[in-house]
């Protein structure tokens, strides 16, 4: 419903892919953000380079960097929570299990791994999170996924000038030769700790374009009533 919508989703709009590609500034993955990073594989560059492509929208953007994560992390979910630390929410956008048509759900900051990621801007790196005091149940119903296949959970919060704007959420890694899904290793960690500053830098110049829209689309209907007037 339109009263649980972040600050990210009230200003996302479709925008053209041409005025996209026009205006979209550039994520150089060799820039200063991975200085003191010797060795930065093959399959990080590509995260970051499939990230660095400009969405047409908010939620296209969420959904590239969710796809970009996920592959480069053999996580069997991932999800971008949006954060509106104003009315203390999360918004998650989502196709519906039984439906297959999207939908939004909004939970309170102080329930779910994380919220508490949220609040504490630190990340959560949660082994078995399904028996985690911090597990909120009621977001996995909503998802449609059985308790129990949140078997890890590796969650960052998304930064823009200080402020947390958003959570990133990877949950399940998978294994090819492992019945029980192993956990997120600090491996893991240090390689989307690397990603994170790029997946900040994307949202922000994404919501930059579509403002940026915004306000010509604003000035164009201004002139047109002082020429018709």
């Amino acid at each position: 419903s339109s009263n649980c919508l972040s600050p990210l989703q009230k200003v996302n709009s479709t925008l053209s892919p041409d005025s996209v590609r026009r205006s979209s500034p550039t994520l150089n993955p060799t820039d200063s953000s991975l200085s003191g990073n010797s060795i930065v594989s093959t399959s990080v560059i590509d995260c970051i380079q499939a990230i660095a492509v400009a969405g047409s929208s908010i939620q296209q953007m969420k959904e590239q960097i969710c796809d970009a994560v996920g592959k480069l992390l053999a996580a069997e979910r991932t999800y971008l929570l949006d954060v509106d630390s104003a009315s203390g929410q999360m918004s998650l956008t989502f196709k519906d299990p039984l439906t297959r048509s999207s939908t939004t759900a909004c939970f309170p900051l102080t329930k779910g791994i994380t919220g508490l990621v949220a609040s504490n801007k630190k990340k959560e790196n949660i082994q078995m999170a399904f028996m985690h005091a911090a597990f909120n149940r009621e977001c996995d119903d909503r998802l449609g996924s059985p308790v129990s296949a949140a078997h890890s959970v590796l969650a960052y919060p998304i930064m823009i000038e200080g402020a947390v704007i958003g959570v990133l959420d990877v949950v399940t890694k998978i294994s090819p030769t492992e019945k029980t899904p192993p956990s997120w290793t600090k491996d893991d960690e240090a390689t989307l700790q690397i990603v994170m500053p790029f997946v900040s830098a994307a949202l922000k110049n994404t919501l930059s374009i579509v403002m940026r829209e915004k306000m010509l689309k604003v000035g164009v209907s201004l002139n047109s009533e002082l020429d018709s007037g």
